[in-house]
Protein backbone atom coordinates (compact mmCIF):
# COMPACT_ATOMS: atom_id res chain seq x y z
CA UNK A 1 0.00 0.00 0.00
CA UNK A 2 1.54 3.29 -0.76
CA UNK A 3 1.68 6.32 1.93
CA UNK A 4 -1.30 8.37 -0.01
CA UNK A 5 -3.72 5.78 0.46
CA UNK A 6 -2.91 4.65 3.95
CA UNK A 7 -2.93 8.37 5.16
CA UNK A 8 -6.60 9.05 2.85
CA UNK A 9 -7.72 5.85 4.80
CA UNK A 10 -6.60 7.70 8.00
CA UNK A 11 -8.09 10.90 6.97
CA UNK A 12 -11.29 8.97 6.53
CA UNK A 13 -11.73 7.20 9.20
CA UNK A 14 -10.62 10.07 12.14
CA UNK A 15 -13.07 12.35 10.21
CA UNK A 16 -15.91 9.76 11.09
CA UNK A 17 -14.26 9.36 14.49
CA UNK A 18 -14.82 12.88 15.01
CA UNK A 19 -18.09 13.37 13.81
CA UNK A 20 -19.15 10.10 16.05
CA UNK A 21 -17.33 11.65 19.01
CA UNK A 22 -19.35 15.47 18.26
CA UNK A 23 -22.64 13.31 18.44
CA UNK A 24 -21.14 11.33 21.50
CA UNK A 25 -20.84 14.21 23.39
CA UNK A 26 -23.73 15.90 21.95
CA UNK A 27 -26.16 13.32 23.35
CA UNK A 28 -27.14 13.31 26.85
CA UNK A 29 -29.00 10.03 27.38
CA UNK A 30 -25.93 7.54 26.60
CA UNK A 31 -23.94 5.29 28.25
CA UNK A 32 -20.40 3.43 28.28
CA UNK A 33 -21.43 0.54 26.76
CA UNK A 34 -23.40 1.93 23.82
CA UNK A 35 -20.19 3.80 22.50
CA UNK A 36 -17.19 1.14 23.30
CA UNK A 37 -18.03 -1.30 20.52
CA UNK A 38 -18.09 1.72 17.94
CA UNK A 39 -14.55 3.17 19.59
CA UNK A 40 -13.40 -0.68 19.83
CA UNK A 41 -13.95 -0.95 16.39
CA UNK A 42 -12.54 2.36 14.95
CA UNK A 43 -8.98 0.88 16.86
CA UNK A 44 -8.96 -1.99 15.09
CA UNK A 45 -9.47 0.18 12.06
CA UNK A 46 -6.77 2.88 13.36
CA UNK A 47 -4.42 -0.69 14.59
CA UNK A 48 -4.58 -1.83 10.57
CA UNK A 49 -3.52 1.38 9.43
CA UNK A 50 -0.43 1.29 11.82
CA UNK A 51 0.37 -2.07 10.61
CA UNK A 52 0.17 -0.94 7.22
CA UNK A 53 2.55 2.30 7.83
CA UNK A 54 5.05 -0.65 9.40
CA UNK A 55 5.24 -2.18 5.84
CA UNK A 56 5.72 1.25 3.65
CA UNK A 57 8.94 2.25 1.91
CA UNK A 58 9.25 5.45 1.05
CA UNK A 59 12.14 7.34 -0.52
CA UNK A 60 14.06 10.22 1.51
CA UNK A 61 11.89 13.02 0.20
CA UNK A 62 9.11 11.36 2.27
CA UNK A 63 10.32 9.81 5.32
CA UNK A 64 8.88 13.13 7.17
CA UNK A 65 5.83 12.91 5.95
CA UNK A 66 5.41 9.13 6.93
CA UNK A 67 6.91 9.94 10.23
CA UNK A 68 4.07 12.54 10.38
CA UNK A 69 1.41 10.03 9.45
CA UNK A 70 2.80 7.54 12.15
CA UNK A 71 2.55 10.38 14.94
CA UNK A 72 -0.91 11.12 13.47
CA UNK A 73 -1.79 7.38 13.64
CA UNK A 74 -0.28 6.87 16.73
CA UNK A 75 -2.21 10.14 18.41
CA UNK A 76 -5.81 8.45 17.50
CA UNK A 77 -4.48 4.83 18.57
CA UNK A 78 -3.69 6.74 21.76
CA UNK A 79 -7.22 7.96 22.32
CA UNK A 80 -8.92 5.20 21.72
CA UNK A 81 -7.21 3.29 24.46
CA UNK A 82 -8.14 5.98 27.04
CA UNK A 83 -11.45 6.39 26.09
CA UNK A 84 -11.98 2.53 26.33
CA UNK A 85 -10.45 2.34 29.13
CA UNK A 86 -12.38 5.45 31.02
CA UNK A 87 -15.66 2.93 29.60
CA UNK A 88 -14.43 -0.01 31.20
CA UNK A 89 -14.44 2.02 34.15
CA UNK A 90 -17.22 3.17 33.62
CA UNK A 91 -15.97 6.69 33.72
CA UNK A 92 -18.60 9.08 31.08
CA UNK A 93 -17.74 12.02 32.39
CA UNK A 94 -13.78 11.39 32.08
CA UNK A 95 -14.37 9.95 28.24
CA UNK A 96 -16.58 12.70 27.25
CA UNK A 97 -13.70 15.18 28.14
CA UNK A 98 -10.59 13.30 26.90
CA UNK A 99 -12.82 13.18 23.24
CA UNK A 100 -13.78 17.35 23.92
CA UNK A 101 -9.88 17.67 24.34
CA UNK A 102 -9.25 15.78 21.20
CA UNK A 103 -11.61 17.73 19.26
CA UNK A 104 -10.11 20.84 20.22
CA UNK A 105 -6.79 20.09 19.28
CA UNK A 106 -7.57 18.54 15.50
CA UNK A 107 -9.52 22.08 15.56
CA UNK A 108 -6.30 23.91 16.67
CA UNK A 109 -4.24 22.06 13.92
CA UNK A 110 -6.90 22.99 10.99
CA UNK A 111 -6.68 26.44 12.11
CA UNK A 112 -2.86 27.31 12.72
CA UNK A 113 -1.89 24.06 10.78
CA UNK A 114 0.52 23.17 13.98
Amino acid sequence: MELAKVYEQYRSLNNQLQTYLEKFIATKEVTCDQIKPTLEDVQDGIEHLLNCTSELTVDEAHEGDLKDLKYLITDTLFLLMDLINFCNHNELGRCQMRAINYLGKRKRVEVFGQ
